[in-house]
């Protein structure tokens, strides 16, 4: 596939449903090393991956807030932080215990019940 400037405005809509990179390069019919590529040579390219991973991080902070809220009956609060520190290192990545930044530490005790969230109605 040819770079189209034109598929810019419907990259950051491809993370929403938390999609990695991984999973928006197969669902543009490309590989990981081609949109690697794209990045490196389209800016407005890297602005709409910027944009869509901070979409699927939101999306996946959503995701962690519901499940601690107890709306998902097999929720896996160890899975979602593996993931979150895995694919969100910069947010969320392992860092040295002083170099943890409050929305880590926090999304880390909710996951784990160390913080409780009352139902808004």
């Amino acid at each position: 596939m040819k770079y189209d400037p034109s598929i810019c405005a419907k990259v950051p809509e491809l993370f929403e449903d938390c999609s990695s990179i991984t999973q928006v390069a197969v669902k543009l019919g490309i590989g990981r090393s081609t949109l690697y590529e794209w990045i490196d040579a389209y800016p407005e390219f890297k602005k709409a991956m910027e944009l869509g991973l901070n979409k699927s991080e939101a999306a996946m902070e959503k995701l962690a807030l519901e499940g601690a809220k107890g709306l998902y009956e097999k929720f896996s609060a160890p899975m979602l932080i593996f993931m979150m520190k895995n694919r969100f290192k910069s947010t969320y990545g392992e860092q040295k215990e002083e170099e943890k930044n409050a929305a880590t530490t926090l999304l880390e005790q909710l996951l784990l019940g160390n913080i409780k969230i009352e139902k808004v109605v």
